[in-house]
C-alpha cells in the first residue's frame, strides 16, 4: 500500500467506525472530522521535496496512534438514551436521599435493641444497606463516564443509537427492538445493547437495507421495515 493510500485508508477506516457517533453533539466528538482532515491533508499534500518518505512515514505512525487513542476513548464512554440517563439518575437520587437514610435509621434502631447476632431486623437491613451502598458506588462511577445521547433530526432514516428498528426475514418473521446502552437493557425484552451483534449489523443502515447477522445457528438475513425515534 502506497504511503498516501495508507493515510487515506486510516482516515476512512476510522471515520467509518465513528459513523454512529457522528450525530452526537459533544465537544469530545465535534472536533474529530476537522482534525482528521487537517492531519491527513498535512501529510498527503506535503510536497516530496519538503518532506522525506521517512518523515511522512513517521507522520502516519503518529496519526495512527492519535486515531487509536481517540477511538479507545470513545469506546470507554457509556452511552445512554436521554430516558435511560434520567431513569438511572432518578434511581441514584432516590437511593441517596430516601432509601439509604431510611435503612440507616432502621439499622441504628435495631442495633440499639441488644444482641445483633440474633436480631433479624438488624441482619436483614444491614445486608440491604450494603446492597444499596454497592449500587450507589456503581451508579456514581457510571455517571463519571456516561454520555446522554439526545435525539437529532439528522438521525432520521438511519439506524443509530436510540432507534427503534423493525426487521423481517424471508420467512415472514418479524422482530422490533430499540438500540440502547448496556445499562438500559435490564427488564426490557425489546431493548438490545449497542454492543450486540444485531445492533452492530443495523448501525448506519436505512429502510429496506439488508442486515446480516452471524448466529450460533448460522448466518441470518433480515430486512429493515421501519426505523423510528421515540421514547418508550
Amino acid at each position: 500500500m502506497g504511503i498516501f493510500s495508507h493515510v487515506e485508508y486510516l482516515v476512512e477506516s476510522f471515520t467509518s467506525k465513528i459513523g454512529y457517533f457522528s450525530h452526537i453533539k459533544h465537544k469530545k466528538t465535534a472536533f474529530l472530522r476537522p482534525s482528521l482532515i487537517f492531519c491527513s491533508d498535512e501529510i498527503i499534500n506535503a510536497h516530496p521535496c519538503e518532506k522525506s518518505t521517512a518523515s511522512r512515514a513517521q507522520s502516519i505512525v503518529a496519526l495512527h496512534s492519535s486515531l487509536t487513542c481517540i477511538w479507545s476513548n470513545l469506546l470507554n464512554r457509556k452511552l445512554l438514551t436521554s430516558e435511560g440517563y434520567q431513569r438511572l439518575q432518578n434511581e441514584l437520587n432516590d437511593l441517596v436521599r430516601k432509601e439509604r437514610p431510611e435503612i440507616t435509621k432502621i439499622v441504628s434502631w435495631a442495633a440499639s435493641l441488644g444482641d445483633r447476632s440474633e436480631n433479624a431486623d438488624y441482619i436483614y437491613n444491614k445486608k440491604k444497606l450494603r446492597e444499596i451502598d454497592r449500587r450507589i458506588r456503581y451508579l456514581t462511577k457510571l455517571f463519571e463516564v456516561a454520555h446522554k445521547v439526545e435525539y437529532s433530526p439528522e438521525q432520521d432514516g438511519k439506524a443509530y443509537f436510540g432507534a427503534w428498528v423493525a426487521l423481517e426475514n424471508d420467512e415472514g418473521e418479524t422482530i422490533e427492538f430499540r438500540i440502547v446502552g448496556d445499562e438500559e437493557i435490564y427488564g426490557r425484552k425489546d431493548y438490545i445493547s449497542l454492543q450486540s451483534p444485531m445492533a452492530k449489523a443495523c448501525l448506519g443502515k436505512s429502510i429496506n437495507d439488508e442486515v446480516t447477522v452471524q448466529t450460533p445457528l448460522g448466518r441470518k438475513i433480515w430486512y429493515i421495515n421501519s426505523i423510528r425515534y421515540q421514547s418508550g
